[in-house]
């Protein structure tokens, strides 16, 4: 029911270094955003049924993604880095199943009913609050948010690294056994 453009998540980047990566385990697989109402003699009272599972640290990356959808379409996703503290909450361990939908938490500063598509709400300012792990079954923020586990393979990099050098060597007319002259206006 939101909408945010590019430009403003651009705004928002800044916000999102030391947010915690909250998630509501539910036995099996995480939940939802959670949060509870409790009602009692003293009063309603809202509860917080999550915990942090990570965080994304000051140096994170931060980039824009083009990803294909189910539908063929491409989009562009804001994605980061992030740390999970598995060890401490082995059941962090299930985004590993690359199946854990994603979610964010915004606290919104600016916004009206969009004009274009008036059943939205659009976000014109705001900050990250939180980024949320968010169970298979989970509806996620946007159509292809999931959290997955950085993989470098260690094979493929060597592979990469070795064309790389190569290309570079051929690009330069570059020889390592006493190399070319260049000519001036290379």
């Amino acid at each position: 029911g939101s909408i945010i453009s590019k430009e403003t998540f651009e705004k928002l980047i800044p916000s999102l270094y030391g947010v915690p990566v909250v998630g509501e385990w539910k036995g099996d697989d995480f939940g939802s955003h959670g949060g509870k109402i409790e009602i009692s003699e003293d009063g309603v009272e809202y509860m917080d049924t999550t915990k942090p599972y990570g965080f994304i640290d000051s140096s994170a990356t931060v980039q824009w993604e083009s990803v294909e959808e189910e539908d063929g379409n491409e989009r562009e996703y804001l994605t980061t880095t992030a740390f999970l503290w598995t060890s401490r909450y082995p059941e962090a361990l299930k985004v590993l199943e690359n199946k854990s939908n994603q979610s964010m938490e915004i606290n919104v500063f600016d916004g009206s009913m969009s004009e274009d598509y008036p059943e939205y709400f659009e976000i014109i300012d705001g900050e990250f609050s939180a980024l949320c792990i968010l169970g298979e079954a989970v509806e996620p923020c946007f159509e292809s948010a999931k959290v997955s586990q950085f993989n470098l393979d260690k094979d493929v990099f060597k592979s990469e690294f070795t064309q790389m050098v190569a290309e570079l060597k051929h690009s330069l007319n570059f020889n390592l056994e006493g190399g070319e002259n260049l000519e001036d206006n290379k």
